[in-house]
């Protein structure tokens, strides 16, 4: 039978799967306390209804008392006339004690009429009672009437007396009594029968009351079981692994993919979060690489500038200051004077044609305007290389405004990780106080086991009393067969009687042996149950103490986010610093446009000075009539892009 019950109840492994996808860790933990509950609750019913099944004091034990009262009565009076009869028997013997006799005879009948309306207000069997009530009262009816009417008379009667009357009396008294003593032999075998048919009742209901409780212990063991080993399974082996894998990831291990992604369950929602981080942490590696590469970039590309923009500027300067001492020398009319230190590549034509132009006044105006538009071309080529520094610089503005967007979003993500972790602390925190309200029930448990322990100890106690009355009864009944044997011919009757109740005193022992065996294998069994709920209670004590070690796990992740959010800030001052810094360059750069087209206009000027030289008397210009080349305006550019520190400035920094 426990074979075919664990068969049943036992299901595959597949299925064991399918239901743990259906089930959270909150429905396991609530279903495993349904089940103790619902255990212990019905070990506590069929326990109170056994002990009021089968208890004394109970209807079915009550019932059986009155039966064995009832033999008690029949077999000796006063319900069984046979002391009455023993009375006549002893006045036919000796005629002179008829009086005497006669006396008991009819205090034996006023003691069975008694007995009658006592038997007519119990809850005997109604076949029984009427036998009792009906069958005998009408058997003693001719016995009563030839006693009181004819036998006792004729003995008490003065004078000689008829002997054949008084035989023939005699026989008549015998054969009412015969046929009373049948109707109360039908009566003592119905209540026997009737009481073993109770007695065999109760105990089948005990049988199966027992069998119950088996059912019920085996039952609860093997749901428990499968549980103790689905949270095992589903819960404390999972978190063992999120637990290893969250801990060799703060220390910057690279494990693979997170486990348990595809669980719907709490597990799987930490399993997601974990993800969160990790990749929040690569992500944030990448771009933390990426600013390192690009600052490097525009560290150079701004070195490059600040170089060439300063080599022009020196070289244009150092040209400028010359050539201004040279014309103002010439300004004064030293044709003789020559520029003798060299000039700047780009200038050293420049410093020869202003050489030439002395040396040979009649060329002078041609090789000034010519050395002029030389000036004039070199003067667009640093306003082209302004241009292209310029654009540089928007471009390096406007890579800086991405990367702090960047960032920005980095920080988002590092802020969202934190609150998932944040969250993932407080499901574990949940999933600890729930599994320590399923130990308290445990805890309950096995107190509602140990009760019904103690009741199973009490009927025990109990049936032993019986055992120790059936006990007494034998040895009364024992003693009562000595004695009756002792009387002799007149003791038969007790004899038998004593030998009726000696064998139900023996049958009754027998029976609370019985019952106290049943009783034993209950408390055995209810024993067992409650180590099994304690094992339960410990379990859930462990799947507590893992549960605070991943919030704690969970916690260190949370402080690692945080730490990476003032780093993503710090980050965000550093890009805020390089775009004061593009700024100032761009600024630079202007002021080197500018300062191109100054040069331009110069050259312009120097062209119609150079054409006022007087020469030999008169006015020339160089190539004749030449007019100059107007300066070409610089390229206007669109207003710049608001970038760095005004732009987050102007969409809410404060806030970022």
């Amino acid at each position: 039978m426990g074979q075919r019950i664990m068969s049943e109840t036992i299901p595959n492994n597949s299925a064991l799967k399918s239901l743990g996808r259906f089930l959270n860790i909150r429905t396991s933990a609530i279903l495993a306390s349904i089940v103790i509950f619902a255990a212990a609750g019905s070990l506590v019913a069929i326990g109170l209804y056994a002990e009021i099944r089968g208890q004394i004091g109970s209807d079915n034990f009550k019932q059986i008392i009155e039966n064995k009262d009832l033999v008690a009565d029949v077999l000796p009076p006063p319900s069984y006339a046979i002391e009455a009869y023993v009375h006549v028997l002893a006045a036919a013997a000796e005629p002179e004690t008829a009086g005497a006799n006669l006396e008991e005879f009819k205090g034996h009948k006023a003691e069975y009429l008694e007995r009658l309306d006592y038997w007519r207000a119990s809850r005997i069997s109604p076949h029984i009672k009427a036998h009792l009530l009906d069958d005998s009262p009408k058997s003693l009816e001719p016995f009563w009437a030839e006693a009181e009417g004819t036998f006792f008379p004729m003995l008490m009667a003065t004078g000689p007396k008829d002997p054949d009357a008084i035989k023939a009396s005699l026989d008549r008294l015998s054969a009412a009594f015969e046929a009373h003593r049948a109707v109360v032999a039908e009566i003592v075998d119905n209540a026997t029968a009737e009481e073993r048919q109770i007695q065999s009742s109760v105990l089948a209901e005990m049988d199966r009351l027992t069998n119950l409780e088996l059912l019920v212990v085996v039952s609860a063991s093997v749901i428990l079981s499968l549980l103790l080993v689905g949270l095992f399974r589903r819960v404390i082996r999972p978190l063992n692994r999120i637990s290893t894998y969250t801990t060799r990831l703060a220390a910057g291990s690279d494990e693979g993919e997170v486990p348990f992604l595809d669980r719907s369950d709490e597990i799987g929602a930490l399993a997601h979060s974990v993800r969160v981080f990790k990749q929040a942490s690569a992500d944030n590696l990448e771009r933390q690489q990426q600013i390192a590469a690009e600052r490097e970039e525009h560290a150079r590309i701004r070195q490059q500038a600040d170089a060439q923009v300063l080599a022009q500027a020196e070289a244009t300067t150092d040209a400028i200051e010359k050539l201004g001492d040279a014309l103002r020398t010439l300004a004064d009319g030293d044709l003789t004077s020559t520029i003798d230190v060299d000039f700047h590549p780009d200038f050293e034509g420049l410093r020869h044609d202003f050489n030439h132009s002395v040396a040979k006044l009649s060329t002078a105006l041609q090789a000034v305007a010519a050395n002029g538009d030389m000036i004039n071309g070199a003067s667009h080529e640093l306003l082209t290389a302004s241009d292209n520094l310029s654009q540089r610089t928007e471009r390096q503005a406007a890579a800086v405004e991405q990367t702090a967007a960047a960032v920005e979003e980095v920080t988002k993500s590092v802020s969202s990780a934190a609150e998932n972790a944040e969250e993932a602390g407080r499901i574990v925190r949940n999933t600890g106080v729930a599994a320590e309200k399923a130990g308290e029930v445990v805890r309950k448990a096995v107190a509602a086991m140990g009760d019904i322990e103690v009741a199973s100890q009490n009927i025990g106690n109990i049936v032993a009393i019986i055992d120790e009355v059936a006990f007494q009864t034998n040895l009364l009944a024992l003693n009562a067969s000595v004695e009756a044997a002792r009387a002799g011919e007149a003791g038969k009757g007790f004899s038998v009687v004593a030998s009726e109740v000696r064998e139900l005193a023996q049958r009754s022992a027998a029976q609370a042996k019985e019952i106290k065996k049943l009783i034993d294998n209950s408390n055995a069994l209810v024993t067992t149950g409650a180590e099994l709920v304690g094992e339960t209670g410990r379990t859930l004590e462990t799947i507590v103490s893992e549960v605070k070690n991943v919030d704690i796990n969970v916690s260190s992740i949370v402080t690692a986010v945080k730490e990476q959010a003032l780093s993503l800030n710090e980050i965000n001052r550093a890009i805020a610093d390089i775009e004061t810094n593009t700024q100032q360059n761009a600024s630079m750069a202007e002021e080197a446009t500018a300062a191109s087209h100054s040069l331009a206009g110069e050259v312009d000027a120097l062209s119609q000075m150079i054409g006022q030289f007087r020469l030999g008397g008169e006015t020339r210009r160089a190539g004749g009539e030449r007019k100059a080349e107007p300066v070409r305006e610089p390229a206007r550019r669109a207003a710049p892009r608001i970038v760095g520190n005004t732009a987050l400035k102007e969409e809410g920094w404060e806030e970022f």
